[in-house]
């Protein structure tokens, strides 16, 4: 879930340093780079192999956890500017970029929308990705290799400055995430009759070295973490027969499987974050 993460905010901040302690500035830096933000996964499943999707990213909770520590110049900053965007990935995908996709990633693109929502006052940065398709193959190429996807299609955006980076860069760039999320610490399968998730303890294990070096450093400061929430929703193509994980509940008709954690807890505890739902 690393991310490389180009918030105005943080440009912002960076003009204020003389004003703003470097080591709150670091610490902020910290979390974000981090990539512990509120998450929610969605995904619906139907049963004629259909699918739609979204991975939303709510930073603004965090904002507003160190808003007290923030000047109102940088609040009234004038290059900081309410956002409310919608963008389909595939027109804005650079066409020498499109010519080097095969059918299945360029209807992937076709298929994904990214909206962002920015409003500093409000403590609103939120990010959204959904996806929509007609086949399984297609969903589980797309959770699979999501972060890959967009970095080749190389979207710019005041958030997320995919493509960005200069070319002779691109070898050095190749293994860093672009997106808050990428599924690289899982692996995922999806099948007309479950759903699973099963975390990579090698890679997760790197996530979490280098999450608790960040939240031990605000520790180190006298500044405390609020909680971090992640849910992932699976709409069920119909009732579930079995589910593995005892911290996920499903709904009345077992139609809707549900797992919510906070991240602080997933640190101390990874497994919690595996599961399989059958139905």
């Amino acid at each position: 879930m690393e991310a490389i993460v180009n918030i105005p905010i943080l440009r912002a901040f960076n003009d204020q340093s003389m004003k703003i302690s470097r080591l709150l500035l670091l610490a902020i830096f910290c979390v974000l780079l981090s990539s512990c933000f509120d998450t929610t996964e969605t995904y619906t499943l139907n049963a004629n192999g259909s699918y739609k999707l979204s991975y939303e990213v709510n930073v603004g909770s965090l904002f507003k956890a160190f808003k007290g520590m923030v000047p109102d110049s940088l609040l009234n900053n004038p290059s900081i500017k309410n956002k409310d965007t919608v963008i389909n990935i595939a027109k804005a995908t650079p066409d020498s970029v499109l010519k080097t996709l095969n059918k299945q990633q360029l209807r992937i693109l076709a298929n994904t929308n990214l909206s962002q929502k920015i409003n500093l006052k409000e403590g609103l940065i939120l990010i959204r990705y959904t996806s929509s398709g007609d086949n399984l193959d297609d969903m589980n190429y797309f959770v699979r290799d999501f972060n890959n996807i967009v970095k080749r299609a190389q979207i710019k955006s005041d958030i997320i400055p995919v493509g960005n980076a200069p070319q002779e860069d691109a070898e050095s760039n190749k293994d860093k995430d672009v997106l808050p999320i990428s599924n690289k610490e899982y692996d995922l399968i999806i099948t007309p009759n479950s759903f699973e998730r099963k975390i990579k303890p090698e890679l997760m294990a790197q996530k979490i070295a280098k999450d608790k070096d960040s939240f031990a450093m605000l520790e180190g400061m006298n500044m405390k973490m609020p909680p971090i929430p992640y849910a992932i929703i699976i709409n069920l193509p119909r009732a579930a027969k079995s589910v593995d994980n005892p911290k996920a509940v499903l709904s009345a008709d077992k139609k809707q499987f549900k797992l919510e954690v906070d991240m602080m807890d997933a640190i101390k505890n990874p497994e919690m974050l595996n599961f399989k739902v059958s139905y």
